[in-house]
């Protein structure tokens, strides 16, 4: 197994407290070839300060505040990485992550990505255990192996936590701009998704090699926090934008027909509750 050059893109934003423990995160991975870049997104807190004590291990830029999917982008753009790796600010990687991943693109040399699974973490309460459990995400061994699509178990959910993406460069370049759709302030990260799923083909591994950590800062405004209550604007903005998913996804030309009766069987079904708030 070559070592190939992992680019991993933390877009944060007023997060100086917590990005400390994801960069180190990054640092103890048994991978040796890393370029760690922080997009700043108009943070107003000590961030250049702390990512400047850094040096030279990690990659900085700022931009205005325009939300996740434009500071994803903005990473890409300065990666240079023939594998793309993400790591939200409040999140944490386990040290085997990149090598495990790294070593199942190797084995399975057509795929354009592998998804890796995640515990989620409520103010330092664990909440879930396996996001691929709870979304029933699975391979036709239950070993790592290539993702089953029938039926599309994404019109439910996001099935994977965008820091347990590792993508080969040639699979996003397959996507046309932007990569992350910067007009959505949720849901970018799945609609990115959905665009890989028939695109390329995704290896899941179904191992834990991502703590999510979900943490009451005021730094999610407008956003509900996975495993508290929603507010009613909170849950109208949650399912409106998987109504545009869907929406979104049945202007894919490689969607089969398949996928595309269940997608809009929940287009429907969304827009009823949507229209019910």
């Amino acid at each position: 197994m070559t070592s190939e050059l992992v680019s991993v893109i933390i877009p944060t934003f007023n997060r100086a407290a917590l990005l400390p423990e994801a960069l180190e995160s990054i640092f103890r991975q048994e991978w040796p070839a890393l370029q760690a870049i922080v997009v700043d997104d108009g943070s107003t807190d000590h961030t250049r300060e702390l990512v400047a004590s850094y040096g030279s291990q990690v990659e900085y830029s700022w931009q205005p505040n325009q939300g996740p999917g434009a500071a994803r982008n903005r990473g890409l753009e300065l990666a240079h990485g023939s594998v793309i790796a993400f790591l939200d600010s409040d999140d944490l990687w386990l040290p085997q992550k990149l090598r495990v991943e790294m070593a199942l693109l190797d084995q399975f040399p057509e795929a354009g990505a592998v998804f890796s699974d995640s515990e989620h973490w409520l103010n330092g309460k664990l909440v879930l255990p396996s996001r691929f459990v709870k979304a029933n995400v699975r391979t036709s061994s239950g070993e790592p192996g290539y993702l089953l699509h029938d039926p599309p178990l994404w019109v439910h959910s996001s099935l994977v936590s965008t820091c347990c993406m590792t993508i080969r460069r040639s699979a996003l370049a397959r996507l046309t701009p932007p990569r992350f759709d910067d007009s959505r302030t949720v849901n970018e990260d799945w609609d990115l998704e959905v665009r890989l799923y028939y695109s390329c083909e995704i290896v899941i591994c179904p191992q834990i090699l991502a703590i999510i950590r979900r943490i009451d800062d005021n730094t999610r405004i407008g956003r509900a926090i996975p495993g508290m209550p929603m507010t009613l604007e909170q849950r109208r903005t949650r399912v409106g934008k998987h109504r545009n998913v869907l929406l979104r996804a049945l202007e894919l030309p490689e969607l089969p027909a398949s996928a595309a009766r269940h997608v809009h069987a929940k287009l429907k079904e969304v827009t009823a509750v949507l229209e019910s708030l």
